[in-house]
């Protein structure tokens, strides 16, 4: 039987989601707790991979296993139980065989979080102290130039792409926590190894006037590939949800 598993955690302290040799990863330390508590070799498939340092608030895994779970509560208060206090499991379910973390998904939502204009120690593993001063209606007017398909190859770092490095951004917003802080919010149907720490941070240079707009759409054009340098720090990424 197929199950589907919703969680969050606190990127902080892990190399990635991704299983790596000699390294906490949230995909090992997951893979662990299901295998220990199921008592049986556990493999599980997530909506994608998050870098180092990166946080997710929904992430969404499915795995396989012979037999069916008939108190899937129970088993959700053992993996809390049992887990990091920087893992959380949110829900458990049973889900259709057909049903893929990764395949199945529609759109994914990103938020990057900024703390600008005073620097807030509480924020410092949660977002990014952007100490220019923004225009916040030229970031608007510039984040909406993302808006449909495009060729994002200059905005990742990966090498090959099956999809030739086209995505669609169906949304894309500012949203304001309180007076210095607010998100930048990205939703599309999938999104490339470093893509949007490297749209932020570009976005947030033409805001604070330090790149024009022309470079951006420049760069977000360019039949050449010529990788952008400018890439925010992982800690203020989080995978928001997953849309199916």
């Amino acid at each position: 039987m197929r199950y589907k598993v919703l969680l969050s955690y606190d990127g902080t302290q892990y190399a990635g989601y991704q299983i790596q040799p000699n390294a906490l990863t949230i995909q090992g330390t997951v893979e662990k707790i299901l295998s220990t508590l199921l008592n049986a070799s556990i493999k599980t498939y997530a909506s994608g991979r998050t870098d180092a340092g990166v946080h997710a608030i929904g992430q969404c895994l499915h795995f396989d296993y012979e037999k069916e779970i008939l108190d899937k509560d129970r088993l959700l208060y053992s993996l809390n139980a049992v887990a990091p206090k920087d893992i959380h499991f949110l829900s458990f379910e049973a889900v259709d065989e057909n049903f893929h973390a990764r395949f199945s998904c529609q759109s994914k939502v990103y938020k990057y979080f900024v703390n600008y204009g005073r620097y807030d120690l509480f924020y410092r593993n949660y977002s990014y102290f952007y100490h220019y001063q923004l225009d916040f209606a030229k970031l608007e007017k510039t984040m909406k130039l993302l808006l449909g398909t495009h060729c994002f190859k200059n905005f990742t770092s990966k090498e090959e792409d099956e999809d030739n490095f086209v995505r669609t951004i169906f949304d894309v917003k500012i949203e304001h926590i309180d007076d210095h802080l607010f998100a930048l919010v990205f939703e599309g149907d999938g999104f490339m190894r470093y893509m949007v720490r490297m749209l932020v941070m570009n976005l947030l240079e033409v805001a604070s006037n330090r790149l024009s707009e022309a470079e951006f759409k420049q760069t977000l054009e360019n039949v050449t590939r010529h990788i952008t340098a400018n890439k925010a720090p992982a800690h203020g990424l989080f995978l928001y949800s997953v849309k199916y």
